[in-house]
């Protein structure tokens, strides 16, 4: 998924290992942040995944322990110190 409003930055959940992958796309001085939720058996939890490295500096990837079959929830934003923008609509999946 990408960020609202356009190419800046984007996020993939991977299903099999449970792992995101964020990149950033502009120069723009902004970090891309992809936030999840987690709907497990034994409750909930919300984490997220910065790339503040900046386009040309690679995608960031981590790695989450997810109970195989939960629900997932993920949305893509900018960010700028602790001003968020641009975000993407939340989206659901399945670990």
């Amino acid at each position: 998924m990408e960020t609202g409003g356009g190419g800046y930055g984007g996020a993939l959940f991977h299903h099999e290992g449970e792992t995101v992958t964020v990149c950033d796309f502009a120069r723009d001085g902004k970090a891309v942040t992809a936030y999840l939720g987690f709907f497990e058996p034994t409750g909930s939890r919300r984490v997220s995944v910065t790339n503040a490295k900046g386009a040309g500096g690679g995608c960031v990837t981590k790695d989450f322990s997810v109970v195989e079959g939960s629900r997932v929830v993920m949305q893509v934003c900018l960010r700028q110190g602790s001003t968020v923008s641009h975000c993407s609509a939340r989206r659901w999946t399945t670990a």
